[in-house]
């Protein structure tokens, strides 16, 4: 493995805690939020991988530092929502395995915020 990718992946240790949570809890929301935070340590990682092999073309062309910033932005907006409607493969208590629920389509930045005032108990 090279040591770009080794530095990039998920550490064993990380998946190990994931498993220590989900197996230690039934908050069905706070497991929802772990793994929100999973997916965004993934993409900050993907975000900065990007950012060093851009930094060429960078120099050389400012406009694409432009683009990079515009197409994050794009990537971080599209992958909020795609999580939110991959979430069933988390699975919830009290609901019948299934690929797509009914509620999956809603908009994943208001149900984030009410997942966090949920998992809070507010």
């Amino acid at each position: 493995m090279s040591r770009r990718f080794r530095r990039h992946a998920i550490k064993p240790d990380e998946i190990n805690i994931t498993a220590f949570m989900n197996l230690t809890t039934n908050n069905y929301h706070f497991i929802l939020l772990w793994n929100g935070l999973l997916f965004f340590v993934a993409s900050l990682s993907g975000h900065f991988m990007m950012r060093r092999y851009y930094e060429p073309l960078v120099r050389r062309n400012p406009r694409h530092g432009t683009l990079r910033r515009v197409w994050m932005l794009l990537y971080t907006f599209v992958g909020i929502q795609m999580a939110w409607v991959l979430r069933p493969f988390v699975g919830a208590p009290g609901l019948p395995v299934q690929f797509f629920r009914s509620e999956t389509w809603g908009n994943a930045y208001i149900e984030v915020l009410h997942l966090v005032l949920r998992a809070l108990r507010f």
